[in-house]
């Protein structure tokens, strides 16, 4: 099996149905958490869900157009472990 996953560098949470949330896509994913932080470094959300995405939102408000720090940790069910950080840009 081709066990992997992905997750968008860019999201567009503008109302228009399309790509307004942002998730980590995989097949085979055991378990992960993945978290976003704001340019200050503050962790504006977490997630160990494949279904629970972010929406662009903190503390009730809509974020502006920016970019965002990213760390996602976690293993496949082959029992490969993954670990990163990068960047993923909002965009309304």
């Amino acid at each position: 099996y081709n066990f992997n996953y992905f997750l968008p560098n860019t999201f567009t949470p503008n109302g228009d149905g399309i790509n307004d949330i942002l998730y980590l896509r995989g097949y085979g994913v055991d378990f992960f958490e993945l978290k976003i932080y704001d340019r200050w470094g503050e962790q504006i959300f977490k997630t160990n869900d494949l279904n629970i995405g972010w929406d662009g939102y903190f503390k009730g408000e809509s974020l502006s157009n920016g970019v965002f720090v990213f760390t996602i940790s976690g293993q496949l069910l082959d029992g490969r472990t993954f670990k990163e950080k990068g960047a993923v840009t909002l965009v309304k």
